[in-house]
């Protein structure tokens, strides 16, 4: 799905996208040719469980997918948490859950953060369908809290500025985080050929840990 900084339609046409340089420079000298497809992702997952696609690039881990995909090597992380209003002083994540439960939370469609959290049903939550609609419902006190990666929505606060200028001084990320989520390609099981597929993969993406590729491409795009 559009998942800035890390993958969109607008990095990969501005060639700006570190993720998919890096499986570029990972598969492309065995022989690949990459296609990456946007959709949102509920129906990526689904699609890609199905077979119609190799994978998912990025993904996180749940056990639940591993009837339905195999996992690469990790290719990068990202952090989940919660973001608020600057001026909302009352709200508190103390690091337990049940310190949540008076409060509206935004969460996407088909995103997963922790098990606790995904299965925590005693929670008032509202599933969107991305986190930057739950982003403008905060910053209208519409939600008390958005669920989302705090590397993904600081690069959408970009996007949200032209609409509200002063967004990124209204809401801030709350550094008691969720978790560090590693993310990996997803590679269905479904997919032909997918254990060579997986292996390939795997192997590009040792080579060029080891040459200093994958650093270079972090470098440039300013992200170590």
């Amino acid at each position: 799905m559009d998942y800035p900084p890390f993958i969109s339609e607008k990095l990969i046409k501005e060639n700006k996208s570190w993720v998919l340089d890096v499986v570029k420079a990972a598969l492309e000298p065995q022989g690949y040719k990459i296609e990456v497809v946007i959709k949102p992702w509920a129906r990526a997952l689904h699609e890609a469980k199905n077979g119609d696609h190799d994978g998912l690039y990025a993904a996180g881990w749940t056990n639940e997918r591993l009837e339905f995909f195999e996992y690469s090597m990790p290719i990068g992380q990202i952090t989940k948490g919660f973001f608020k209003r600057k001026d909302r002083e009352d709200v508190v994540f103390t690091g337990e859950l049940s310190s949540l439960k008076d409060y509206k939370i935004a969460v996407g469609r088909g995103f997963i953060t922790t098990d606790e959290f995904d299965n925590a049903n005693y929670l008032d939550k509202l599933v969107l369908q991305n986190s930057k609609q739950g982003l403008k419902m905060l910053y209208k006190n519409r939600v008390d809290l958005v669920v989302a990666s705090k590397e993904v929505d600081d690069y959408r606060f970009q996007e949200l500025m032209t609409q509200y200028p002063n967004i990124k001084q209204e809401i801030i990320f709350i550094e008691r985080s969720l978790s560090i989520q590693i993310l990996y390609m997803a590679v269905s099981k479904k997919a032909k050929n997918y254990q060579v597929k997986l292996r390939d993969l795997n192997i590009g993406l040792q080579k060029i840990i080891l040459d200093g590729t994958y650093a270079k491409i972090l470098k440039k795009h300013g992200v170590m």
